[in-house]
C-alpha cells in the first residue's frame, strides 16, 4: 500500500517540475537532474485521505529523449516550435482494498503503463500539448487524451512561474475501473456503479527559483475538479483533489 502511494506521489512530483527544472538541450547537449521533493497529495477514494511523503527526484533530458518518472518520451521537431513525440508514462491512480474501510471487500485496482503519441506547439503566447494515451497492460483497457496549456513568465533573473491548465478526456473504462463498483463489490453501502467518460480540468502554477550555479528550487500546486461522472461514485468523497509538490534539484 505506502509503495504504491510513493510511487504515485513520486510521479505527481515530477510531472510537475520535470518540464520546468531542465536545460535548455540543444544538437550537443544533455542534462541529469537530480533531487529531493516533498509532496502533499488528495487521493480519490473514500477514507484514504492526504499522503504527505519525501521523495527522490531523477531525471534526464537530451535534445531528442527526456525520462523522468513521469515518463520516457522520444521526438523530434519537424518545423520550429513544434515537438511530435511517442511517449510512455505510468499510471498510478489504483488503490487496494485495505487502503480504507469503504474499499473493503473490493478487487485491487492496479497500476498500469499507458502509451501513445503527443504534439507540442511552443511559440510567443506560450505552450500547447495534446497527448494521447492507451493502456499497454490491459488493466482499465481505456485512453486518456490530455489538453495542456501554459505561459512561463520570467520574473527578474532567478524565478520563473508558469500558470498551466490541463483538460483530461478518460475513457469509460477507464473510469470505470478506478470508480466504479461492480456487482460483486456492492454492499448494502457501497451500491454498484458503472462509471461513464469523464472530463476533468486541472488548474495549476509551477514555480522555479534559480538559487545560483546548477541549482533551482521548485513548487508546483494542483487542484482537479471531478465531473458527476467520477464524484458521484460511491467510493468516491470528494469533488476536488489538490495535489501540491515543493524541493530542491541539482543540474549537471
Amino acid at each position: 500500500m505506502m509503495k504504491r502511494s510513493l510511487l504515485a506521489l513520486f510521479t505527481f512530483g515530477a510531472a510537475s517540475a520535470a518540464p520546468f527544472l531542465s536545460a535548455a538541450a540543444d544538437d550537443d547537449t544533455s542534462s541529469w537532474s537530480l533531487g529531493a521533493a516533498f509532496i502533499a497529495s488528495d487521493r480519490a477514494q473514500t477514507g484514504r485521505g492526504t499522503q504527505f511523503l519525501p521523495v527522490p527526484y531523477v531525471a534526464y533530458e537530451s535534445k531528442h529523449v527526456k525520462f523522468s518518472p513521469r515518463g520516457l518520451t522520444v521526438g523530434f521537431e519537424p518545423a520550429a516550435g513544434l515537438e511530435l513525440a511517442l511517449v510512455a508514462t505510468p499510471r498510478f491512480d489504483g488503490f487496494e482494498a485495505d487502503d480504507s474501510p469503504a474499499l473493503a471487500g473490493m478487487a485491487d485496482r492496479n497500476a498500469t503503463l499507458e502509451a501513445g503519441v503527443s504534439a507540442t506547439y511552443t511559440g510567443s503566447l506560450g505552450t500547447v500539448s495534446l497527448t494521447g494515451l492507451w493502456d499497454t497492460l490491459g488493466q482499465h483497457s481505456g485512453s486518456v487524451l490530455r489538453l495542456e496549456v501554459s505561459r512561463s513568465h520570467m520574473i527578474g533573473d532567478r524565478w520563473i512561474v508558469t500558470p498551466v491548465v490541463t483538460v483530461e478526456r478518460q475513457s469509460a473504462s477507464f473510469t470505470d475501473y478506478y470508480y466504479g463498483v461492480r456487482a460483486d463489490e456492492a454492499t448494502a453501502l457501497r451500491p454498484a456503479y458503472t462509471g461513464s467518460s469523464a472530463l476533468v480540468v486541472s488548474p495549476g502554477v509551477n514555480v522555479v527559483y534559480r538559487i545560483g550555479g546548477k541549482w533551482a528550487a521548485f513548487a508546483s500546486t494542483e487542484l482537479s475538479v471531478l465531473p458527476g461522472d467520477i464524484k458521484d461514485s460511491p467510493i468516491v468523497s470528494d469533488s476536488t483533489l489538490w495535489s501540491a509538490v515543493a524541493g530542491v534539484s541539482y543540474r549537471f
